[in-house]
């Protein structure tokens, strides 16, 4: 009988990679036991060994096959090494690094052993060993924590008076250093400055805010300027406020000048451009009361003998000083009181007392004038002078010599004062006193050849 065939067919190399296998196939027609037990005509190897095959052929003549060693190449290494922390911030990176000596192609399309991840995602590579056995590596999944909430909130605007303040609060939920040293999430400014902050995660992750600078406004000027602070009624005194802003007088003035004449206490609230508001120190007012000028009484009706001595008296006031003066006389006695004696000297000639008022603060003064009589117009001229009616009703003529026109000619109330001077231009002069009030009023005529006073009673 003819011998079994004992070809075997191979359908591949002998020496493969782990995730492979190669097939032994004896000839046909027979019937077969492999050195694995098996018993069919083929067999697929995947692990490494020695393979061979038992034929026999219809005739029962038995033959054996060459022998099959099978090896298996070395498989890929797919570790993977990382540099750090698959989770990290967005500033941050993760080197994946895979077994050397291989071919790499990861997912992210790179082609070398190592890969820069900065990005949230999974990643993983292929890895082909020089006999050409691949495989892959794990997946690594990368996630990328929240950034730092650098956003500040301010209270107010960040230009202030000086007695104003802004609020900067950072965004809540993570740790904070300001540059002022400062911990907490929030801080108040009140002085000029530049603040920021840095913030931190919880995850560790940090960030610095934006900078954000102060302005202090210039503080309000309350200066003022005080012409005066104690005056008599009659006067006031002058505020003057600082230049260039706008004012509020607690006296409801708003200009930067306030004029008062009031006693009390003043001050003004000056606002700058800015709004910045201050108010100036208090200035203390006192007004004083005008001083009360007296009538001075005198028993000389307007005309005095030289030589004679005239009273002169007032109604006085406790709150008041007085002074008298006297041209062409002499005190006697009274000086300061509410009663003066005048002693007089040289005839025809007019004269005034005048009295000084003070209250310590206000002073004024009044006056009488009179006239010191002696020798005058001579008899012969008296006998023609003429003063007619008399008493009048206030309606009387004036008649002199005509060597006399020219000269003037005063009329005088009863306490001595001039009530008005009239120049002599005819022998007639018509006076009219009918507005005056009743009473004794004395009519004085001056020339360069003297004086005369002639008296005439109003009814």
């Amino acid at each position: 009988f003819a011998d079994p065939d004992t070809t075997v067919t191979v359908s591949g190399p002998l020496t493969f990679c782990s995730d492979a296998s190669v097939t032994l196939t004896a000839a046909a027609g027979q019937s077969y036991v492999w050195s694995n037990g098996a018993a069919t005509q083929s067999i697929n190897v995947s692990q490494p060994g020695t393979y061979s095959a038992t034929v026999a052929s219809v005739n029962g003549c038995i033959g054996n096959t060459a022998l099959y060693t099978t090896s298996l190449y070395a498989d890929p290494d797919t570790s993977v090494t990382v540099s750090g922390s698959l989770d990290f911030c967005s500033y941050e990176d993760v080197t994946l690094t895979a077994a050397s000596g291989q071919s790499y192609l990861w997912s992210n399309g790179d082609t070398s052993q190592s890969v820069t991840v900065n990005m949230a995602g999974a990643y993983y590579a292929v890895v082909i060993t020089a006999d050409g056995c691949v495989d892959s590596t794990s997946v690594y999944s990368t996630t990328i924590f929240p950034d730092a909430d650098i956003s500040v909130a301010a209270s107010g605007a960040l230009d202030f008076c000086s007695y104003e303040d802004v609020t900067l609060t950072a965004a809540a939920g993570q740790s904070y250093l300001w540059n002022t040293g400062d911990t907490s999430q929030s801080i108040t400014s009140t002085q000029a400055g530049s603040y920021s902050f840095i913030a931190t995660t919880i995850n560790g992750c940090v960030d610095t805010s934006a900078v954000y600078s102060t302005t202090i406004f210039a503080d309000a000027d309350t200066s003022v300027a005080v012409s005066q602070t104690l005056f008599c009624a009659s006067d006031s005194a002058i505020l003057t406020a600082a230049p260039g802003q706008s004012y509020l007088w607690n006296n409801g003035d708003t200009t930067q000048v306030s004029i008062v004449n009031t006693t009390g206490d003043y001050f003004v609230t000056a606002t700058t451009t800015n709004g910045c508001f201050a108010n100036s120190d208090t200035i203390a007012i006192t007004v004083v009361p005008d001083v009360v000028l007296p009538q001075i009484i005198s028993n000389g009706l307007g005309w005095v003998a030289s030589g004679s001595s005239t009273s002169f008296t007032i109604t006085t006031d406790t709150n008041q000083t007085y002074q008298w003066n006297v041209g062409g006389g002499v005190i006697t006695s009274g000086q300061g009181t509410d009663s003066l004696l005048v002693t007089w000297g040289i005839p025809d000639t007019g004269v005034t007392v005048w009295l000084v008022v003070s209250n310590g603060v206000c002073t004024d003064s009044t006056s009488i004038s009179l006239v010191i009589s002696g020798i005058g117009f001579s008899d012969r001229d008296l006998i023609d002078a003429k003063l007619y009616p008399n008493p009048t009703d206030g309606y009387f003529t004036v008649e002199i010599p005509e060597q006399f026109i020219g000269a003037q000619m005063s009329i005088i109330d009863g306490v001595g004062r001039v009530l008005e001077h009239v120049i002599i231009r005819d022998v007639k002069t018509a006076i009219d006193l009918r507005a005056r009030p009743k009473g004794a009023y004395r009519i004085q005529i001056k020339s360069n050849l003297g004086v005369k006073t002639l008296p005439i009673i109003i009814q």
